[in-house]
């Protein structure tokens, strides 16, 4: 059930880009030595197949496939898609992630600019790591709630937490110890 939810999810994935075109392709997710994650692209009978042992290998090699048959360029600054009407043969390849751990995400940035993010625009960063092979992500959203919860249970009441917690866009100064509460 695992590995049928996962790769359903990459057809959902594939679907959000290039629509009912998501449904040419062929997406397997094997079982694999542990160590380093790989994908293995082809085209079969104009069916484009991609095998990984994980699934952000998977990710990762849907995103060359599309890349290797000159039909799209995913990026944070803008994508193109360009799908042909029948995929062009190719001979097999192997993808490989080389990194164990891909990291995406810093406290600045998911400070400054995610947290006004629309889920639109979530989603698209999300496909965009996934794309990626992004296996790791840093997202300190949340964490000032977890402090909360924690703080109230010391005794700390509201206002004097009300006076502690930073603004949305400044949470990243707090969370580095760079200041210690809104007034300085």
């Amino acid at each position: 059930v695992g590995s049928e939810m996962c790769i359903r999810d990459r057809y959902r994935l594939l679907h959000r880009w290039i629509g009912d075109r998501a449904l040419d392709f062929e997406l397997v997710l094997e079982a694999g030595e542990e160590g380093q994650e790989y994908a293995i692209l082809e085209t079969r009978d104009s069916t484009p197949v991609v095998r990984g042992n994980s699934v952000s290998a998977v990710n990762k090699g849907i995103a060359r496939m599309l890349q290797k048959l000159q039909s799209t360029n995913f990026s944070w600054e803008g994508s193109r898609i360009s799908l042909p009407v029948v995929w062009p043969q190719s001979g097999a390849d192997t993808v490989k992630c080389d990194i164990p751990w891909r990291w995406y995400g810093s406290v600045w940035q998911s400070t400054y600019e995610s947290t006004f993010w629309e889920w639109d625009r979530w989603e698209r960063e999300l496909d965009l790591m996934a794309f990626n092979g992004v296996n790791i992500v840093l997202l300190t959203e949340g964490t000032e709630l977890v402090w909360w919860k924690v703080w109230r249970t010391m005794g700390f009441r509201d206002d004097e937490m009300d006076e502690f917690f930073y603004g949305p866009a400044q949470l990243n100064f707090q969370q580095q110890g760079i200041e210690i509460n809104w007034k300085g």
